[in-house]
């Protein structure tokens, strides 16, 4: 199964924090998922899930500044293990 992460500035690559969903269909996609300052959100990576040990599935928490959450989000443990990274690509304007 395919997964997106955006990510960028104090956010890495390989964080935990992925999404079945599409960024780009979201209305506000730095809100809807949460976002911290610290993601610069100008990155977006998409790999395939190759081990589901762990992996929960729920939905973006509220963040700081008002930041709505509600995105569907996929928390990976080890996402350099979990995932096969398939592209990374800098995304203009960030999200």
């Amino acid at each position: 199964m395919g997964r997106s992460r955006v990510w960028g500035g104090e956010s890495p690559l390989y964080g935990p924090s992925w999404t079945l969903d599409n960024p780009f269909t979201a209305r506000n996609y730095r809100s809807e998922a949460g976002l911290p300052i610290s993601n610069s959100g100008e990155y977006l990576a998409f790999g395939q899930l190759i081990d589901e040990t762990g992996v929960i599935y729920t939905h973006a928490k509220p963040a700081e500044y008002g930041q709505t959450g509600g995105w569907q989000e996929v928390i990976v443990p080890d996402p350099r293990q979990q995932i096969r990274l398939i592209y990374t690509t800098k995304v203009t304007p960030p999200f």
